[in-house]
């Protein structure tokens, strides 16, 4: 069962405690055999954040000035940093952070119609924020442990998660309108193509939930310490993959259910987000954020490039990267 404030994240997490061409990233999450032979390559976004039992980085966006927002739950003042896109080896520091949400607090970030979106766990509420991360407005509140926010371009909709609580509805073409979608108490998710599906984290549960009905259409398997998810796109198409709180990267087919762990050794993982520039996928762990690059012909995606001014590339591969997803509760 997930719990609705950080004591009980911060507990379970005590319990729990880059070089692509050799699979590691630093000296934790490594490729398995499997992801080396996939052709899967790992790298190190960022490092240097501050953490709390394990709990460090948790949301991660895309602004469409180009520069990748990045909010640390784990930090004493609930920092948001800001990066540069597409390079690799960064390290969090003073000189980023743009602004503070307070602990316990920022989370789940997501663009839609080139407008940014930030849930806070601590305070039940999503923010608009503007491209340095800096406070825009209040859009929403009474969102019990706002956690992860995903957003469908073709509806105008974001979907929230709410540990405990269910998930919730923001229609921002109806005056940012809040319903309540589902009861299923969900962390990590991804929104299908189609839009028609929530992949879903509940517990260690991967489920399928229709964002028609709220109701759960699929049971996909159990994956321990499950949060952060992202579907395959190209040669991954008709997969989901899965960072956990223990520090491996899942593998699930979404036809055959079964599971392949393509990296671990790593620390606490949480939310992911897709890298709209190139189609890899940044992983949040304890204190850093690593990019998982696909194979050749693969890709990680959502239903539409995010921020909309940029085309998603599912370039796979992406040897060259250079140097080298709870904030809230846990598995």
């Amino acid at each position: 069962m997930r719990f609705k404030t950080r004591r009980c994240l911060l507990a379970m997490a005590a319990l729990g405690a880059a070089f692509a061409g050799s699979g590691r990233a630093d000296a934790g999450m490594t490729l398995t055999a499997d992801g080396i032979v996939q052709g899967f390559s790992l790298s190190t976004f960022a490092d240097n954040f501050p953490s709390t039992s394990n709990i460090g980085p948790v949301g991660i966006g895309f602004a469409p000035g180009g520069n990748v927002l990045v909010t640390d739950y784990g930090s004493a003042a609930g920092t948001m940093y800001n990066f540069a896109t597409d390079t690799d080896g960064q390290h969090a520091g003073p000189g980023l952070a743009t602004a503070t949400y307070g602990a316990n607090n920022p989370t789940g970030i997501a663009t839609l119609d080139g407008n940014l979106y930030m849930a806070l766990q601590g305070s039940g509420a999503v923010y608009q924020i503007n491209n340095d991360g800096t406070f825009r407005q209040v859009i929403a509140t009474g969102i019990p442990t706002a956690t992860d926010i995903v957003a469908d371009p073709a509806t105008g909709k974001l979907y929230v998660s709410a540990l405990g609580s269910g998930i919730y509805v923001i229609d921002t073409t109806n005056k940012n309108q809040v319903s309540r979608l589902s009861t299923i108490s969900t962390d990590g998710m991804s929104l299908s193509a189609d839009g028609k599906t929530l992949y879903v984290a509940n517990g260690g549960n991967l489920l399928a939930v229709s964002t028609a009905t709220g109701l759960q259409t699929q049971y996909l398997g159990f994956i321990s310490g499950l949060d952060g998810t992202a579907l395959g796109t190209g040669t991954l198409a008709g997969n989901i993959f899965a960072n956990t709180n223990g520090g491996s990267v899942v593998e699930v087919s979404l036809n055959t259910l079964n599971q392949t762990v393509i990296a671990s050794g790593g620390s606490r993982g949480d939310l992911v987000k897709v890298d709209p520039h190139n189609g890899t996928l940044l992983l949040t762990q304890s204190d850093s954020i690593l990019r998982l690059s696909p194979p050749t012909g693969g890709g990680f995606g959502n239903p539409a490039p995010e921020p909309s001014t940029l085309i998603l590339a599912a370039v796979g591969g992406l040897t060259g990267l250079g140097a080298r997803w709870r904030r809230r509760r846990p598995a």
